[in-house]
């Protein structure tokens, strides 16, 4: 929502598919986003593709997004995953790397724009709060 990630018909990507990443696609999916999700666990493929029932893709595949929000904890490809977003795209950074690096070439070229936060303040606290009630997020 502070990113106007809210708007239906936009697309979200999800790097890990943990419990805050699940959270991640089920808010996804109630402002009415096309939901992208990768992943390296054999688990999470088996659930996702059977459970929730959406497209698990791997990095190499064409594909141009809105909003990415990097959940896993590991070292990812910036660089690459940068590149996947639109103008005006926007990566989130949840989780904890050991190392953020890209080009700046990555940023400049499209308008991107890098944003973080380990944790939301009350309002926004309050806010997905009243959003998980309006929306039946479970």
């Amino acid at each position: 929502m502070r990113h106007n990630m809210n708007q239906p018909g936009k697309s979200l990507g999800v790097i890990g598919l943990g419990g805050l990443g699940h959270l991640a696609v089920k808010f996804g999916k109630a402002f009415g986003l096309k939901v992208t999700v990768w992943s390296t666990s054999f688990w999470v493929h088996f659930v996702s593709s059977k459970a929730i029932k959406m497209l698990i893709l791997y990095l190499h595949h064409p594909i141009s997004l809105h909003f990415i929000i990097d959940i896993a904890s590991g070292d990812i490809p910036f660089d690459s995953y940068l590149s996947l977003l639109k103008t005006n795209g926007v990566l989130i950074l949840v989780g904890f790397p050991s190392e953020v690096k890209f080009m700046p070439h990555s940023l400049i070229t499209d308008m991107r724009t890098v944003s973080g936060s380990a944790t939301g303040g009350a309002k926004q606290t309050q806010e997905k709060c009243w959003t998980s009630v309006q929306r039946t997020i479970s």
